[in-house]
């Protein structure tokens, strides 16, 4: 987790200087009152920003059939084109799901019925804060609407989000993850290196959320759950120099993952993987079951 982009800081909305502002203040309240910091902290962890819909994106958006579904106290915005077997679209954090349009695009192209949504607090849909359990039971709701999935792609933040709807019993043909992010343990401590949280408001940090999730933050590690499911077959983009999420997160991910294969890209960062033709084209070659030459990227099957 970096201050960039559709991260937990978004470099746009808090400056560095502005960072290191809010890091005195978790330094001098961690030494007054560590409780408070820490809901601080939690409140800063579930706060994401609203990213525009791009210009390129409207025209997409005016073809899709859009409509809402009531969650919890708020309302979710799902978005549908086309017919035939479906892919859903799990976006990352800060982002929207019409951030995989040129996936989406080339979906339609090829006969598939394509589901997107926004997250609570994402996009078009309602709320202020999510944390990761209700981002997991947001996509459930979404996939019992839809009917069964053929496959699913997931982004960042999504891809935590979709593994512990598999855990939950969500199921699948086949998933392509895209950068992904394999738990919370790795953003929390980045998040306290950041804001120059103590280690006892760091603690307290994690506490918060186990005690919401009823479990540890390790177990929300994919190496810890993927063993335990029974997976289908997995496709992940990640991109060797990412700066957001380093390299190794692709590697663990796939090593506890039998039947699944690793495309590391050169040159994509970890937002405009989404819009690199050959990933994209790679992606729907996965789902339909054809070889791709995958120009511009390096497989590496694990």
């Amino acid at each position: 987790m970096v201050v960039t982009g559709n991260t937990f800081l978004n470099h746009d909305r808090i400056s560095r200087s502005v960072t290191r502002m809010v890091g005195v203040g978790f330094r001098l309240g961690g030494k007054i009152s560590p409780y408070l910091a820490s809901r601080a902290g939690v409140w800063l962890f579930t706060k994401p920003h609203r990213s525009p819909i791009l210009p390129s994106e409207e025209q997409l958006l005016a073809k899709s059939r859009s409509y809402d579904l009531d969650h919890k106290d708020g309302k979710l915005t799902v978005m549908e084109w086309g017919e035939g077997p479906v892919i859903l679209c799990v976006h990352g954090w800060s982002s929207r799901g019409l951030r995989f349009s040129p996936l989406i695009e080339l979906l339609l192209d090829s006969g598939y019925r394509v589901v997107a949504f926004d997250a609570p607090a994402h996009g078009r849909s309602s709320g202020s804060h999510i944390d990761l359990m209700d981002y997991v039971d947001a996509l459930m709701q979404v996939s019992r609407n839809v009917g069964p999935l053929q496959g699913i792609v997931a982004h960042s933040f999504g891809a935590t989000a979709t593994l512990l709807a598999l855990e939950k019993g969500l199921s699948t043909e086949k998933i392509v993850f895209f950068s992904a992010l394999n738990g919370l343990r790795g953003p929390l401590d980045y998040l306290a290196e950041k804001l120059q949280m103590s280690p006892e408001v760091l603690q307290e940090v994690k506490g918060v959320f186990e005690t919401r999730f009823n479990r540890s933050i390790e177990s929300l590690e994919a190496v810890r759950i993927v063993p335990l499911l029974t997976t289908p077959p997995l496709l992940v983009f990640h991109d060797r120099d990412d700066p957001v999420l380093p390299y190794h997160n692709a590697l663990d991910l796939t090593g506890v993952w039998k039947n699944s294969q690793l495309v590391g890209t050169l040159g994509s960062t970890h937002h405009s993987i989404l819009d690199d033709p050959g990933v994209v084209s790679a992606t729907v070659s996965f789902f339909r079951g054809t070889k791709d030459p995958q120009p511009g990227v390096a497989v590496s099957p694990s």
